[in-house]
């Protein structure tokens, strides 16, 4: 992008003591106004309570800064072509689309659907909370529709939480098109809950990290006679205000 982008990256506690264990690693996509250090503090203490609740394995955890760009274009690319090559030589991951996934809140919800469907081979799960996802309707669509035979041959899957008091049409072509594809995806409604960032995280905090540690259970099987797979631990944050 020719400019520094700010990022955060979250590393369970027991990383820097486990010098041969990989990771799978979840890209965390901040809301419209939000940025990195904001939106790390929100889901990192999430994450800890649910990888010491066994309800997903241990994770890297990274949170890039789109300003305000809808993650379109540019700040794809970005993500797409040199944050993830980036955060593979520089941690040590699980380089596989099965051990890869996007989540994010509101506009990050939205594209966490769209990125993951336009580039199936990087990523094997979407989580959104309160992603209007009729906002990229026009991108989102014909992606999982182009891609839909590689997304179902992978086990792609989405989780789309939305309140009954934001959009409730918001998912409704998405999850039509998903049903029609067979491309698995649950939909969670949250009584009472309007369009508030924190809401849904509240309410759906148990919902998204049981949902991304199921995803990526399903393929820990590939990667045990490559890797030493995490398979406990809390977590530290590592890597604040670093740039690439």
């Amino acid at each position: 992008m020719r400019h520094d982008v700010g990022y955060v990256v979250w590393t369970p506690a027991d990383y820097a003591h486990r010098p041969n264990t990989r990771y799978p690693v979840i890209y965390f996509l901040h809301g419209m106004g939000g940025n990195e250090s904001r939106a790390a503090g929100e889901f990192t203490s999430l994450l800890t309570r649910a990888i010491a609740k066994g309800w997903m394995p241990p994770v890297i955890a990274v949170f890039p800064n789109s300003g305000r760009s809808d993650y379109r274009e540019k700040v794809e690319s970005m993500i797409v072509e040199e944050l993830i090559p980036h955060i593979d030589a520089s941690h040590r991951t699980i380089a596989k689309g099965e051990a890869r996934g996007v989540a994010g809140l509101s506009m990050g919800g939205v594209v966490a659907v769209w990125l993951t469907a336009n580039h199936p081979d990087l990523f094997s799960l979407a989580g959104s909370w309160g992603g209007n996802l009729l906002h990229m309707e026009e991108e989102a669509l014909p992606a999982v529709d182009r891609n839909h035979a590689q997304l179902e041959t992978n086990g792609y899957a989405a989780l789309l939480v939305n309140g009954n008091q934001d959009l409730l049409d918001a998912h409704a072509p998405l999850v039509k098109l998903l049903s029609e594809r067979k491309i698995r995806h649950d939909l969670v409604v949250l009584k009472d809950t309007p369009h508030n960032l924190g809401l849904p995280c509240e309410r759906a905090g148990e919902q998204m990290p049981r949902f991304i540690g199921t995803q990526l259970r399903k393929y820990q099987g590939l990667w045990q006679d490559k890797y030493d797979i995490a398979i406990s631990g809390g977590c530290i944050v590592d890597g604040t205000g670093s740039h690439w």
